[in-house]
């Protein structure tokens, strides 16, 4: 993507990553609360945004997504459609994923992680992970959310030494979670 795109609220400037569902990309918005601020965009594939299952599974995802505000968790935004192609803004977190950085010490082309540094990362996934199963809803009944794709494309190390995780694409959640949010989103 060589030009800025308008996307609703939105103006997307790079495409940052793409999987085999959705694709990510760094952005803009024109709403106040996030002006002067990057935000990420992740939208289904297009070929997808007339699936169901795949909507669904977006859905999900945000839904989960905003219950989740813990400091090692990307934040979601918002939920939406533009010109029927669905999407999620998220937090941009400016720096490279795990998998990533892993692939250049791999390569020889960055220096092997310090012990500390490797744990600190572990330490940031596990509280994420722990905040994330022990979370409970309005009623204090546990939600019981399990990630199911802890992998180091999902963890985010920023440039600040945060470390993000992502993509709770495929988590689950006990059945309650789906029904309260059954008429939302």
């Amino acid at each position: 993507m060589t030009e800025t795109i308008d996307f609703g609220p939105y103006k997307l400037k790079a495409r940052i990553a793409e999987g085999g569902m959705a694709e990510v990309l760094l952005a803009t918005s024109a709403q106040k609360e996030f002006q002067g601020q990057f935000i990420a965009i992740k939208k289904l594939l297009p070929h997808l945004n007339s699936n169901k299952a795949f909507v669904d599974l977006l859905i999900h995802e945000a839904k989960i997504g905003v219950l989740l505000t813990h400091p090692s968790i990307a934040a979601v935004y918002d939920l939406g459609s533009h010109k029927s192609e669905f999407f999620i803004a998220m937090e941009y977190v400016h720096g490279k994923s795990l998998d990533r950085l892993l692939e250049k010490i791999k390569d020889q082309r960055a220096p092997r992680l310090p012990a500390e540094i490797s744990a600190y990362i572990v330490l940031e996934v596990v509280r994420a992970l722990s905040f994330a199963h022990q979370l409970k809803d309005s009623k204090g009944r546990e939600l019981n959310i399990i990630h199911r794709d802890i992998s180091p494309g999902n963890i985010l190390l920023g440039y600040r030494g945060e470390v993000k995780l992502v993509d709770f694409g495929i988590a689950t959640a006990e059945s309650r979670l789906q029904k309260g949010f059954s008429d939302s989103a």
